[in-house]
């Protein structure tokens, strides 16, 4: 008698909805700076909620958060598509204390419940 085994092959793919990035941006001392726009669109450039939370303060300065409405100029995660499209967003701007020169550095953590995404990226101001 002959045995025969037969098997399935599975294949696993793991999604991972979490990115880091480390973003550089050289500034004026005491002059405030755009340093990023947070955004989250679906697959139809429509607008998903989520939250931007500070982890890290500056040393050296301060970050403040404004919401806006505006065309998009890039997209980071989602369909290029969708950049032109007006969205809402979350500016990130950073001001140094008057006067300091150096590194500075802050981390941000976004967060999308909608579409399970999520991002802590850590920001490298070189003040100049």
């Amino acid at each position: 008698m002959n045995r025969a085994w037969i098997g399935t092959a599975v294949a696993v793919v793991i999604i991972s909805t979490a990115d880091a990035a480390s973003i550089q941006r050289n500034v004026r001392s005491g002059t405030p700076v755009l340093v990023w726009t947070y955004r989250n669109v679906d697959a139809y450039c429509n607008d998903m909620p989520g939250t931007v939370k500070v982890v890290t303060r500056p040393a050296h300065g301060r970050i403040s958060q404004h919401a806006v409405r505006s065309p998009m100029t890039g997209v980071r995660f989602g369909s290029a598509r969708c950049v032109g499209q007006v969205s809402t967003g979350l500016e990130v701007r950073y001001q140094s204390v008057s006067g300091f020169r150096g590194i500075d550095t802050f981390t941000l953590e976004a967060d999308w419940a909608a579409n399970n995404r999520h991002e802590t990226d850590t920001f490298t101001m070189e003040v100049q």
